[in-house]
């Protein structure tokens, strides 16, 4: 199999790809979002939406669900308009997201934890209409943009805009429009390794054949419906409004939304809620096994834990197994698939450093720089596509491009393969390993930092002459950030420098993007066009600042 084998439609003005979803139709579940909330009243009585305010059962979220859409509709939120969002996790963000996609606008999810700047930037891209945001968003960012031109609602506690629109709205919207599932519906912001954001456009039909894919893909586990469902990653990531609220309701189940992301409140709140599943970061499972605080938490009621962003190790899966008695269950996705395209089952161990086989609602295969298929075994780029038969023949598309960026687009496809840029192995059994990334961004602690984008922040700095960055090993967060700098001044370094140059990073990025660790050089060990070779960096001893 080639990738020239794979065929799919041109790529637009706008960034999109042409001619998507034409044949093919779901072949299990709800076809599009505005299904699945029509059937929410079928649940009745049952738990839908757990958050730190309180539960809705499915009849009390039907009901706020068509309120929303009403009020919604009265700030000209329909076909055409762009709702920005960021604010925390909750029951309400969960509701502002399905009545967004009931009136057939365009969602995007900003991440509250990034500076100014950075939700700015994401903002443009996306030509924003609308932003719902928690009030201290909103004022951060009409403070850096007076001549905003989006339209403001507050979200997130009981005395928002959003919460008293759907109080005062009737429980019905006015003549929904009829959606386009193939048209696009939902953003996830991503980088390349520029750092600039790109916006991955996906429609109903991307997220939907993830849902039903997985829901109906006889792969047991956390895939089983009626479970109670968790995780911490931000709703305002796209993965992880489809993983878990998505996921849930499409199957009968609860989603609860977590108001901690650190270990100890994570293993609260799954004791709290009776959590069965969840999804979270190696880091967190570490925390659970070596913190001293941690040693004597028990997790009765939680039956999967779904691991992504980087392997598991074979000693902590043992540990875990010993402690919890149950196997973690390793992840693969990236945003433009929108979420997981692969993982292990859990009834048996992957091999080492596995992300387990891909879903079975597409195909997997590894190519080389020709577009040929590998030998097993063989290291060569992961690629996603349609399968080529059975029920779901033709029907994954991925992403439908890279908004307004349709050379970004033409790269990232070849026909109808993804190409993820990152390499991989496959054994004979269907067995998927990472074995490295094309792209240079360093995942710490399961969040995405590209060195380019903490690159140019710090060459802004007056003191530096020039900043390379790359990451080092680390133990418990898999990798961190870390920073080489060439000050301006000859022998400019110490802790004052650091210190100006944290405080002057933190000012325009997220916190988890500010190098941890420092070094300053003399010169740059360069190549013969005269770029910094990063590999020779982390193996050179240089002054910590």
């Amino acid at each position: 199999m080639t990738m020239t084998q794979v065929q799919a439609g041109a790529v637009g003005p706008d960034g999109l790809r042409i001619g998507l979803g034409t044949s093919a139709t779901m072949p299990f579940g709800h076809a599009g979002i505005g299904d699945l909330v029509a059937n929410l009243t079928l649940s009745g009585d049952r738990a839908a939406l757990v958050d730190a305010a309180g539960t809705l059962t499915y009849a009390q979220l039907a009901d706020r669900l068509a309120r929303a859409s009403r009020g919604l509709q009265g700030l000209g939120i329909g076909p055409g308009a762009v709702v920005a969002a960021s604010a925390a996790n909750g029951n309400d963000l969960i509701i502002a997201f399905l009545a967004v996609q009931r009136l057939g606008a365009l969602w995007a999810g900003v991440n509250r934890f990034l500076a100014s700047p950075e939700q700015l930037a994401q903002l443009d891209l996306v030509r924003a209409t609308h932003l719902l945001a928690e009030p201290s968003v909103i004022e951060r960012l009409a403070a850096a943009r007076a001549d905003a031109t989006w339209r403001n609602c507050s979200i997130g506690d009981p005395d928002s805009d959003f919460a008293r629109i759907v109080a005062q709205a009737a429980p019905a919207p006015i003549g929904l429009p009829q959606v386009d599932v193939h048209a696009p519906a939902a953003i996830g912001f991503t980088s390349g390794t520029t750092g600039d954001p790109k916006a991955a456009v996906h429609s109903q039909h991307t997220m939907m054949t993830f849902v039903n894919g997985c829901l109906h893909g006889d792969l047991g586990g956390q895939w089983r419906p009626g479970l109670v469902r968790s995780h911490p990653i931000p709703l305002t990531i796209l993965n992880g409004m489809i993983y878990g609220p998505m996921v849930a309701l499409a199957s009968g189940g609860t989603f609860v939304s977590m108001d901690r992301t650190d270990a100890a409140g994570i293993a609260d709140w799954i004791v709290r809620a009776g959590v069965q599943t969840i999804n979270c970061t190696p880091t967190t499972v570490r925390d659970w096994l070596v913190k001293p605080e941690l040693a004597n938490v028990t997790l009765p009621s939680l039956e999967v834990v779904a691991v992504g962003a980087a392997p598991i190790e074979d000693t902590i899966r043992q540990v875990f197994l010993d402690r919890f008695g149950f196997e973690i269950v390793a992840d693969y996705g990236i945003s433009e698939s929108p979420c997981s395209m692969a993982s292990s089952r859990p009834e048996h161990r992957p091999p080492e450093n596995s992300v387990g086989q891909a879903h079975p609602f597409l195909r997997i295969a590894i190519l080389d720089d020709e577009g040929a298929s590998v030998a097993n075994g063989e290291v060569g780029e992961l690629c996603a596509g349609p399968c080529e038969d059975g029920p779901w023949a033709g029907v994954y598309s991925a992403m439908l491009g890279y908004l307004h960026a349709p050379a970004a687009t033409r790269a990232t496809f070849h026909g109808a393969w993804l190409r993820t840029g990152d390499m991989a192995r496959m054994d004979e059994a269907g067995n998927i390993t990472i074995v490295g990334r094309r792209k240079e961004m360093i995942l710490r602690g399961g969040a995405n930092v590209y060195p380019a984008e903490v690159e140019r922040v710090l060459n802004g700095h007056p003191a530096v002459a020039e900043a390379v960055v790359a990451s080092l090993p680390d133990a418990r967060l898999g990798e961190v950030v870390a920073a080489w700098v060439l000050p301006k001044a000859k022998h400019e370094g110490g802790t004052r420098l650091r210190a100006d140059l944290q405080a002057y990073a933190l000012a325009r990025l997220a916190k988890y993007k500010v190098p941890e660790r420092w070094f300053i050089v003399d010169d740059f060990p360069r190549n013969s066009m005269n770029k910094p070779q990063k590999e020779r960096l982390r193996s050179l001893a240089c002054e910590p600042l």
